[in-house]
């Protein structure tokens, strides 16, 4: 078991409960006479405890299941809100998570995995080890369906931009539930002659499926598995995407959204991010991903669109990506310097046109996470701290900003050149009032002060 660090544990869990497997919630309680009860339902534990005349813990746990690895969150009942995450990613150690299982399910098999179909390929552990893996393609009103089907039937896959099936897929056959941007359900469909026909209903519980599920076969020749199997995992999210995407939120957040001088900033930033992990090369030198406009399509459809519209929280993406790129810096692929490589040229951008209050909100936590294993991120928070200072220092002294002071910055770092001229064309206002915006520029080293013959140089 190992303590998830460097990750916001009550994010971590919101995502869980959208996009993973619940295995069962535990919380204990105490009767009168000093016995220990245990309860598998926080909803339920309270009228359960009651009915036993037994105090519950201020603590219980909830254990999902996700990517073949099983997380332990701490749950605090009062508002529950998570405390902390453990993960199991190691087989023996799900193994015996899921022999604990059993027990509690008084060794019946199909009781545990009807409820708990993911724990099939750890049980029969001497078949598993001499499992072969039959990987299937579809084509649908699905999108994309890559199936892999274990020799017993057991069988995982993912379709569309993060949608996921667990089941079980024989003779022809699947059954089992379907996860997608939040939500759940069961799905059902048969293969035969290479055509794809089932059905879908949101929800767990049982009832008619009206959705339809239909595809073809995909027919792929053995011998090109492996490289379309490559391909696909450079052409598909990866460490750019995550990089990418913490620019898309914090240009979002600037003063009325990301805009000309933000875009230009990112497309120049993104470009410098190349990186090899197991001889696949990644980054846009790379062709992977293929472009910066296919990039920020996907990146920006990860974080804020849910179905055909805007409306996905972008914490869910960004609480993801972040995970990844803890563990990329775990696996060695990033180190102290890239990081604060990155933060520091977040920083940049978020002061191209004056820090927002959101900005500074989250640069703070990012900075607070990663400081723990990167202690010169430290330097990263005093220069916020100095962007506070130059603030109050402006609002003590009661200096009026030009209501054109930002459109004012953004027009002179597009022309990269420190001329009030440029003011009075472009906005239409005086010379004396062009050079007072450019007096506030210098106050915030927005430009430097002017030289002997006059002149001032933009100085970030």
């Amino acid at each position: 078991m190992k303590h998830l660090d460097n990750i916001h544990p009550d994010r971590f869990y919101t995502e869980l409960v959208e996009s993973a497997f619940l295995i069962h919630e535990v919380v204990e309680g105490k009767t009168e006479s000093g016995e220990i009860q245990t309860y598998y339902d926080f909803e339920d534990a309270e009228d359960e405890a009651s009915y036993d005349a037994a105090v519950l813990s201020e603590y219980g746990n909830a254990y999902y299941f996700k990517d073949d690895k099983i997380y332990e969150c701490v749950i605090f009942l009062e508002n529950m809100e998570c405390t902390g995450v453990n993960l199991y990613d190691d087989p023996d150690e799900i193994k015996s998570f899921v022999k604990e299982l059993l027990v509690i399910a008084q060794e019946d098999e199909d009781e545990l995995l009807d409820q708990n179909p993911w724990a099939k390929k750890y049980l029969n552990t001497k078949n598993n080890n001499s499992m072969e893996q039959q990987n299937l393609k579809f084509e649908g009103n699905f999108g994309t369906l890559n199936l892999t089907v274990e020799s017993d039937g057991y069988a995982m896959g993912q379709y569309q931009d993060g949608g996921m099936l667990e089941g079980y897929f024989i003779d022809g056959e699947f059954k089992g539930e379907w996860r997608n941007k939040g939500m759940q359900g069961l799905v059902q469909f048969s293969v035969v002659d290479g055509q794809l026909n089932g059905t879908w209903k949101k929800g767990l519980d049982k009832g008619p499926m009206r959705g339809k599920w239909q595809g073809a076969l995909i027919d792929i020749p053995q011998e090109t598995t492996d490289l379309q199997t490559k391909k696909e995992s450079t052409d598909n999210w990866n460490i750019i995407h995550d990089i990418f995407g913490f620019y898309t939120f914090f240009a979002n957040l600037a003063n009325e959204g990301s805009q000309e001088v933000e875009n230009n900033f990112v497309q120049s930033e993104i470009r410098k991010w190349n990186f090899e992990i197991n001889g696949v090369k990644y980054g846009l030198d790379y062709g992977s991903p293929q472009n910066f406009i296919s990039l920020a399509d996907s990146v920006f459809n990860a974080l804020y669109m849910l179905g055909d519209t805007p409306n996905k929280d972008p914490f869910i993406q960004l609480n993801e990506s972040h995970s990844n790129l803890a563990g990329y810096f775990n696996q060695g692929v990033l180190n102290c310097s890239m990081i604060s490589t990155l933060w520091s040229s977040m920083i940049k951008l978020c002061q191209l046109r004056g820090i927002t209050e959101w900005q500074d909100q989250q640069l703070r936590w990012y900075l607070e996470q990663w400081s723990s294993v990167c202690s010169d991120l430290s330097k990263l928070t005093a220069i916020l701290d100095l962007g506070e200072v130059k603030k109050d220092i402006v609002e003590a002294v009661d200096l009026e900003f030009d209501e054109k002071y930002h459109e004012a910055k953004e027009i002179i770092l597009s022309e990269g050149a420190a001329l009030p001229e440029i003011l009075c064309d472009v906005l239409l206002i005086g010379k004396n009032r062009a050079e007072r915006i450019f007096e506030q520029f210098e106050r915030d080293g927005v430009v430097s002060p002017k030289d002997d013959n006059g002149k001032r140089n933009i100085i970030k």
